[in-house]
């Protein structure tokens, strides 16, 4: 059976799990050793659509934690096709450096990613950009770089599920008593990943680490069209806003570009497109205004 070209990097995170992010963090150690976790991460093949994104239960009295191929292909391909737009984006200022072919390729990457929340679909990646031709044709570096962005996703949402067990919420006995309180949980996940990737480096530094979290929660807005969270999760607009602002961002600081760009093709591929025809004095005031607009429209 033929799998998504992401099938090359599986070593790849794995590894980086083992050597990286369980090596260098005491808590996680500490986890492991004492407390139930599984070190093991469990890697699902699929023949649907995407219908779960990752997931932390008890398998033989540990909690193990489980990615599905279909949606690490999806957040791969946001990952590749947000720095295509937003690099390009950024070159469309000097129009002899703008590369049409290159934004074209990210929309299709973009397109693709999308589909594989409506089906099952392999063959066409191997048409697109993709992490199999890292080395061999990536004559601007997007592949490369939007692997490393794409690493530090899938990190954030492993560090999102190793907190679900650190504070006990996948435990049998545990039993939250609100809707608020479930949601919140996801609000404290979030937070622990965030601690457990930055707790080991100067994020502001890192670029990688800074885009993939982004691109992590990012990814979630682009479900449906409603950024609704449902019953279990808070909504994932609230989330993503609530992530940028522990980060305590400089107004100036091009975090606030990447997450606008998120917002903008949200509302371009399910609703209308967002017009920007005023002057804004930084990105962070392009994001306040591109996040407002997006919360008028929420649930339609």
């Amino acid at each position: 059976m033929k799998e998504f070209p992401i099938e090359v990097l599986r070593n790849n995170m794995l590894k980086y799990v083992q050597t990286y992010l369980i090596s260098l963090n005491e808590q996680l150690n500490e986890n492991i050793k004492y407390h139930g976790l599984d070190s093991k991460i469990a890697y699902r093949h699929t023949n649907s659509a995407i219908d779960d994104i990752a997931d932390i239960r008890i398998v033989d009295g540990k909690s193990r934690i489980t990615f599905y191929d279909n949606f690490l292909q999806f957040l791969w391909c946001l990952s590749y096709s947000f720095l295509v737009f937003y690099d390009q984006n950024h070159q469309r200022k000097h129009k002899d450096m703008f590369n049409e072919d290159e934004f074209a390729k990210g929309l299709s990457v973009f397109e693709a990613g999308m589909s594989l929340l409506r089906e099952h679909n392999i063959e066409q990646f191997y048409s697109l950009p993709n992490p199999t031709e890292i080395f061999t044709n990536d004559k601007f570096n997007y592949i490369s770089k939007g692997t490393s962005i794409f690493l530090n996703a899938f990190s954030f949402i492993l560090c999102h599920e190793f907190g679900h067990h650190y504070f006990g919420h996948v435990d049998i006995n545990y039993n939250p008593d609100s809707i608020e309180q479930i949601k919140n949980d996801e609000f404290n996940a979030d937070e622990f990943a965030f601690s457990i990737l930055t707790d080991t480096t100067d994020f502001r530094a890192n670029w990688n680490i800074r885009y993939g979290i982004i691109t992590a929660l990012s990814s979630l807005i682009f479900v449906d069209s409603t950024l609704k969270g449902g019953t279990t999760h808070p909504d994932p607009d609230d989330r993503l806003k609530s992530m940028l602002e522990n980060m305590k961002l400089e107004e100036t600081d091009t975090l606030w570009g990447w997450a606008s760009l998120m917002f903008l093709f949200w509302s371009r591929y399910y609703l209308e497109p967002i017009v920007l025809n005023q002057k804004f004095p930084n990105d962070y005031v392009i994001f306040l205004h591109i996040y407002e607009t997006c919360q008028k429209r929420k649930y339609k």
